[in-house]
């Protein structure tokens, strides 16, 4: 190949730099979207009476009850879910609450989490196991307050669990 030959023209560099630039928005579109979100709302008040601050990126997401996602970086095959029901004040005895938790699979008042639910668990939330492995990089478990008022379900990176867990520790104080 001759030096003219490598050359590329004014025109096609543009077009090159075109092409590159379209295809980052693309690939790190997720990033940019969340990022905008967040920033007109990371904070807000929850049932109109708890105001909570959400960490970067996280966002509403779907489903009931307070639902937030965390989506990936760059277009990847899922987000981060956590979602927060209230099931309101419940006046349970201990037997039911024992019961209640067996039949999620909770043998133990203090919870028989993974490893990977350990900041819900040092926060006191009451957790189960998830069957995942750590290893993975993907974290499922669902847990319940003490006194079984709000049940919170996780699923994603497990880079993101201690984020998801102050945000629960946010809405059941």
């Amino acid at each position: 190949m001759t030096e003219h030959q490598m050359v590329l023209t004014t025109k096609q560099r543009v077009y090159l730099l075109g092409i590159l630039c379209v295809a980052g928005v693309i690939y790190f579109y997720p990033f940019l979207y969340s990022s905008v979100v967040w920033a007109a709302n990371r904070q807000f008040l929850y049932e109109g009476r708890t105001p909570v601050k959400l960490p970067f990126r996280w966002i509403s997401g779907e489903g009931g009850g307070l639902a937030l996602k965390k989506p990936e970086a760059s277009i990847k095959l899922f987000d981060s879910t956590l979602s927060i029901s209230d099931h309101g004040v419940r006046k349970i005895s201990d037997d039911q609450r024992s019961s209640f938790l067996g039949q999620m699979g909770i043998h133990d008042a203090a919870g028989e989490h993974d490893e990977g639910a350990e900041p819900f668990a040092s926060a006191g939330f009451i957790c189960g196991r998830a069957g995942v492995s750590a290893s993975s990089g993907i974290e499922i478990f669902e847990c319940f307050s003490p006194d079984l008022r709000y049940s919170i379900q996780y699923f994603g990176r497990s880079q993101d669990v201690r984020q998801a867990s102050e945000i629960a520790s946010q809405i059941v104080r």
